[in-house]
């Protein structure tokens, strides 16, 4: 006892001059601690603290003392105990927290002070650190409840949890960051990354049901590699406000995503999704629509104001024949509900018993789909388009249709690059000697969506359709480049090379609008402006059917120059007549 109280003395009699004291605590009871802090009072000062000290009693250290913990230093407490730390802390990353009653989920632990940084390993040993240890969870969610709203967490190592970490109001605008390692892909070269290890569909890593919070330079892994998303399981950010509010006001950057049936699931507004990759996942990001009720009722969440924008996504879904891969997408804005033509069943039941569009809200609305690169995945995006932008993408090997709108009114499709070839090279279509993986699926498909903007997009090498309209109105089609639509032949290495030739009908178009049931000698898809688009085959041995297919007619005149190169067309251009039945051109989708 004198030792240290002699300790006590010279130290602080050294600083004292300086207006800094600092007290060193081998070790001690929780008087020692109590005393140190009050021998600091109000002056700067610093505890460094060597040896385990006890803390029995509610404590507050204040913001002018820093506690700077050596190797082996620590702070033991009841797991029920309130320690406030507004001041800084000093550590490497070894616990400094003890626990008596073993790590608590929901501990009443504070680091006040939003500048200080804190990591998981001051909170418990890490799986990287200890091999014997198989669950980061309950020291990552000490460490999250750690922190007041504003605070920062960062993670150095590599972790593995087996069940959700949650982040509550509690936590608001908490910032969880990596250090910014690259992800290799496999187990043994990545660094810096976060493990899902549960084995349920939808069970996140991270659990947010906060507002304001920024994720960024850190890597997540699903618990077992995937084939493109084949046989993935969990997702890594799980965004749902607790509340029912739909503010979600988050952000996530520079992140890489791998191997999860859903890297990032969101219901709400306000998510922005920048920088990131995303590959070997069955989805990317699924944003669930909203419902639409009619109006005057509010208690639904908005889906609106998603930012995404620079991702690349890679290896989601591919073109694998593999019935788990059904229905992956690097995008995904739609809801469990179905969309309902409101307009078109209106029309079919004039007693008025059903509603128009103009009778019912519709919250999803002004999403921002922008300068995102994505090369072999199945689909790009899929859903619906209310005052939503997809614009400057690059859609390079799409497995599948391209961009897949199911309702929305007055969105934009714009500036697009769309090449389903492999490797984009426009002479080949799959591996050599991998015949049953021939890419699918149109280029821009458009079901129940109206007053669309679909300008300037580049659409190369689809199996399909460049453009297919199965239900829409009042829309702009123009200054589309649109090339090699229908195509089904491979050539392995260039024009000299092997040629493989499939015995395909010329059945799809460059444009293809399709035919519907007429109500009064009118159908659903009218009054479409469809002009400037160049459209042709330039590629040898390949044959598609229409340049453009007009299955509704053009009673107003809204086909019009347009340059359509015929060779290898059966026909040009194809414009049905109005005459209340549909011709036998009919599309398998």
């Amino acid at each position: 006892m004198n030792k240290l109280f002699l300790t006590i003395l010279l130290f602080s009699i050294s600083f004292f001059s300086f207006g800094q004291i600092e007290i060193i605590l081998e070790a001690g009871n929780p008087a020692t601690f109590e005393s140190a802090l009050n021998d600091i009072g109000s002056n700067r000062g610093t505890i460094t603290i060597k040896r385990k000290v006890i803390v029995s009693s509610p404590t507050t250290v204040p913001e002018n003392i820093t506690l700077n913990f050596f190797n082996g230093g620590m702070l033991s407490m009841s797991t029920t105990l309130a320690l406030n730390i507004e001041g800084n802390i000093i550590s490497p990353l070894n616990p400094i927290f003890e626990f008596t009653l073993g790590v608590p989920v929901n501990h009443n632990l504070t680091i006040k002070n939003k500048n200080q940084t804190i990591y998981p390993e001051w909170f418990g040993t890490c799986t990287y650190q200890d091999s014997s240890i198989t669950d980061d969870k309950n020291t990552i969610q000490t460490a999250i409840n750690a922190l007041e709203p504003g605070g920062e967490i960062v993670f150095k190592g590599n972790y593995t949890v087996n069940g959700p970490i949650n982040i509550t109001l509690n936590e608001a605008a908490i910032r969880i960051k990596g250090i910014g390692a690259y992800m290799y892909g496999s187990s043994s070269d990545d660094t810096n990354y976060i493990r899902n290890n549960t084995t349920g569909i939808d069970s996140p890593i991270f659990n947010i049901s906060a507002y304001g919070i920024r994720l960024s330079d850190l890597n997540f892994r699903g618990k077992t590699k995937s084939n493109k998303g084949s046989g993935a399981v969990g997702r890594a950010l799980n965004f749902v406000r607790a509340n029912g509010s739909k503010d979600l006001d988050a952000a996530i950057s520079n992140c890489m995503f791998v191997d999860f049936r859903t890297a990032i699931y969101g219901e709400g507004a306000n998510l922005k999704i920048t920088d990131n990759t995303f590959t070997a996942s069955y989805m990317g990001v699924y944003i669930n629509q909203a419902s639409r009720d009619t109006i005057g009722d509010a208690s639904k969440a908005n889906t609106r104001g998603h930012i995404i924008d620079r991702n690349r996504f890679h290896s989601i879904g591919s073109n694998l024949p593999n019935d788990s891969l059904v229905g992956s997408t690097a995008i995904k804005i739609l809801g469990t509900e179905p969309y309902t033509a409101l307009e078109e069943l209106h029309l079919t039941n004039p007693t008025g018993t059903v509603k128009y569009f103009q009778d019912y809200a519709i919250r999803g609305y002004y999403n921002h789909i922008s300068n995102n690169y994505a090369d072999d995945c199945k689909t790009f995006f899929y859903g619906t388009v209310d005052r939503t932008k997809i614009d400057g993408n690059s859609i390079l090997l799409s497995g599948g249709t391209a961009i897949n709108i199911y309702g929305g009114e007055h969105g934009a499709i714009t500036n697009n690059l769309i090449d389903g070839s492999f490797r984009w090279n426009g002479n080949q279509l799959y591996y050599s000697g991998q015949e049953d993986l021939v890419p699918t699926g149109h280029g821009v498909q458009v079901e129940y969506a109206n007053f669309l903007t679909i300008h300037d997009n580049q659409i190369l090498n689809k199996r399909k359709h460049g453009i297919y309209i199965i239900k829409s109105k009042n829309s702009s089609i123009q200054s589309n480049t649109i090339k090699n639509f229908n195509r089904h032949y491979h050539l392995a290495s260039g024009l000299g090379g092997t040629q493989s030739n499939f015995d395909y009908p010329a059945q799809y178009d460059g444009i293809h609008i399709d035919c519907t049931t007429k109500v009064d000698g009118q159908g659903y898809n009218i009054q479409n402006i469809v002009t400037n688009n160049v459209i042709g085959i330039p590629l040898q041995n390949v044959s598609a059917r229409y340049g453009i297919y007009m299955g509704d007619g053009d009673s107003y005149g809204f086909l019009k120059d347009n340059f359509i190169v015929s060779a290898r067309l059966v026909q040009p251009i194809l414009i049905e007549t109005p005459t209340g039945v549909c011709s036998s051109i009919t599309e398998d989708n």
